[in-house]
């Protein structure tokens, strides 16, 4: 689970499904719809040209589509022209393009005009998925905030007035004349 138990707790408290679930004890929808819910994780996702053909697995023309927009692209902007020529046969994997960077994820979707490629997010769909992780939220995290309740606020007692007590002559000590010093002579 790469979420904190705290920001768990947060999400099924801001989530009427969620705390509906978690309230009847259903543990594992629970942590389905949390699953949902929660940020996204990015991981590194390093692509070659057949990589991205491969994320298109059931709509080839779309990868084909996506893929000569990159090629478009790239003949005026050298930041995709990098990216193109990173993704070519041969191109050692630790040299590919990782897809899970924000620049590359936000250039995907981007205008022409901002540098971007100008894909629908549906044509951007699959290489957006590719390097998306959900978190691991497991039933037994939702049930462990089940079984561990919220620690009770502290209480707080009431204000009492203290009457200052009432003071008591004191009488005045003098101290003691300090001895003189003996005279030698």
């Amino acid at each position: 689970m790469n979420i904190t138990p705290e920001a768990l707790q947060q999400l099924i408290d801001n989530d009427p499904v969620a705390t509906e679930l978690f309230n009847a004890r259903l543990f594992a929808d629970c942590a389905s719809r949390c699953r949902e819910l929660a940020p996204k994780v990015y991981k590194q996702t390093r692509l070659s040209r057949m990589g991205v053909i491969a994320c298109y697995a059931n709509d080839p023309t779309t990868a084909v589509i996506v893929l000569e927009t990159i090629k478009a692209i790239a003949q005026h902007n050298l930041i995709v022209a990098e990216v193109y020529a990173f993704m070519a046969p041969g191109v050692p994997e630790s040299s590919l393009p990782d897809f899970g960077l924000p620049i590359i994820r936000s250039a995907l979707t981007a205008p022409h005009e901002l540098g971007g490629l100008g894909l629908t997010e549906a044509q951007a769909s699959p290489l957006l998925r590719a390097s998306e992780q959900e978190d691991n939220i497991q039933p037994s995290d939702v049930e462990r905030l089940f079984i561990i309740p919220p620690p009770p606020p502290e209480p707080v007692e009431p204000e009492v007035p203290v009457e200052p007590e009432p003071e008591t002559p004191v009488d005045p000590v003098e101290p003691e004349p300090e001895p003189e010093p003996p005279v030698i002579e």
